[in-house]
């Protein structure tokens, strides 16, 4: 009986031993990280901006994209209006105004309500030579417009493209009339022919002024960014 006993005791024992050193998987939801490679690994890159702090001016707001083939601009292809950055009740019709008022949460006595205070950047493949940048901001819309790409190696028979982006460094601007603010820069990979490999690599964020080293790489980008023009008191 005392040998069934101290069995026993041996058995859990080393069950209990055996649970403590066996191994266990936790599920879990996917990280905001975890979607946005996933959209970059299929030729999807978004980048979200904050605009409240040119809230204590009024602009008219644009988003542009510039081209450049070799670090040389080769003009403006796209420009988003968005327009005022702050707007006033007072602008529409006097039967209007109380319905904007609630729409807006405004109190009685003010007159002023904020419409761009954040603006979303996308960048979409849509096929080999064809890519959608869109400008889109909380509660005011989108809009987007189409670019051309081109392959990393020009005039081969079996084309590859690769496109990837960089956000630019956020200096402070100057205040001034008119203003603009590079924000993405949509470059393509390049072949290099010593190592035998395509390469899209180099600084983390880009420079205003251009001067990175992966800009002189980097065959062919765009540079997208926004524009402010300041209102005159009257428009206001």
């Amino acid at each position: 009986m005392k040998k069934l006993f101290l069995l026993l005791c041996a058995v859990i024992l080393s069950g209990g031993l055996f649970a403590q050193d066996s191994l266990r998987v936790s599920s879990r939801q996917p990280r905001l990280e975890d979607v946005l490679q996933v959209l970059e690994m299929n030729d999807v890159f978004i980048h979200r901006f904050d605009l409240r702090s040119l809230l204590k001016a009024h602009y008219d707001v644009f988003f542009y994209v510039d081209e450049y083939r070799h670090a040389e601009k080769q003009g403006r292809v796209r420009r988003f209006m968005f327009g005022p950055n702050v707007e006033s009740v007072e602008s529409y019709p006097e039967e209007d105004r109380e319905a904007v008022r609630k729409m807006f949460n405004l109190a009685p006595d003010e007159d002023e309500f904020e419409v761009i205070k954040d603006v979303t950047l996308t960048f979409r493949v849509v096929d080999d030579s064809l890519a959608y940048i869109s400008a889109s901001s909380s509660g005011l819309g989108m809009m987007a417009g189409e670019v051309r790409l081109y392959p990393v190696v020009p005039d081969q028979g079996d084309a590859f493209y690769m496109y990837s982006t960089r956000p630019f460094r956020l200096d402070a601007v100057a205040d001034a009339d008119a203003v603009e603010i590079p924000l993405v820069f949509y470059g393509s990979a390049w072949y290099d022919k010593q190592a035998h490999i395509t390469r899209f690599c180099g600084e983390d964020e880009i420079d205003p002024q251009l001067q990175a080293q992966i800009v002189k790489d980097v065959p062919h980008f765009y540079v997208v960014g926004m524009g402010l023009e300041k209102l005159p008191e009257e428009e206001q």
